[in-house]
């Protein structure tokens, strides 16, 4: 099957004396016609699912369910104001306590890439938080909404 998704970043570690940097790729090629690409643009605010049943898939605009299972996924937070924080869940969790031991946070224009293979839409929560501004930590809850942008390939086969 085509339509691969595919991805890469870079990272430059370590102190200034010793700098280094790493680098790497990850890619997932649907395995079959159940599982298909979703891109929306999401306003999140407080804790809720990341994409919900009035998203659509690309290929033939069938509604995503909460027992729908990402694939791959992209999340960009789209804010240009260094406070604009989102967090994610994987596990239902709410993200905007900036405690949960799984929390994934995303300052201002920074993005993340998973392949999380068998996470369910009603388990990636997403929510708003405030970012230090600095440092690029979550510091805070927020009551701002966040725009984000969300590719997947998603395996709509719920079984």
């Amino acid at each position: 099957m085509a339509d691969k998704a595919t991805g890469s970043t870079s990272a430059s570690v370590f102190l200034d004396e010793i700098k280094a940097s790493m680098g790497g790729s990850l890619s997932y090629e649907p395995a079959d016609t159940t599982q298909k690409w979703v891109f929306a643009e999401q306003s999140v605010n407080s804790n809720a699912n990341l994409l919900t049943a009035s998203n659509d898939t690309i290929d033939d605009g069938t509604a995503i369910a909460v027992g729908d299972t990402y694939k791959w996924i992209c999340i960009k937070n789209m804010s240009s104001t260094s406070t604009d924080g989102i967090g994610l869940s994987m596990d239902g969790g709410d993200p905007s306590s900036i405690s949960l031991a799984d929390g994934i946070y995303l300052g201002a224009g920074e993005m993340v890439i998973l392949k999380p293979i068998n996470l369910t839409v009603e388990l990636l929560h997403a929510a708003s938080v405030t970012m230090d501004g600095t440092y690029g930590y979550p510091s805070a809850t927020n009551s701002s909404a966040v725009t984000v942008q969300v590719a997947a390939i998603i395996d709509t086969d719920v079984g």
